[in-house]
């Protein structure tokens, strides 16, 4: 995988972290249309969403979009992020 994949696959298996966002950026994804990004690199895109799901207070719906953004972007390394185990176990 290219280097910036490869940052994602490691926030994913937990290696390091993907800094959260606000409250407001992470609700910002979901405003955004999604064909906007098309010139976006993928791995950023999918790195921006990562960084959603470990926002704590975002919304419900800014949630399962990253997600679903997600598994267009990388459907492997979404399955990946998906079977995690939650945190606290």
């Amino acid at each position: 995988m290219p280097p910036r994949w490869l940052a994602c696959l490691g926030a994913v298996r937990r290696l390091w972290p993907a800094p959260p966002l606000s409250a407001a950026e992470a609700d910002d994804l979901v405003s955004r249309q999604p064909d906007a990004p098309a010139a976006e690199d993928p791995a950023l895109a999918f790195w921006r969403c990562l960084r959603v799901t470990e926002t704590p207070e975002c919304s419900d719906e800014a949630l399962h979009e990253a997600r679903r953004r997600m598994k267009a972007l990388q459907p492997e390394l979404h399955s990946a992020f998906m079977r995690r185990v939650p945190l606290g176990r």
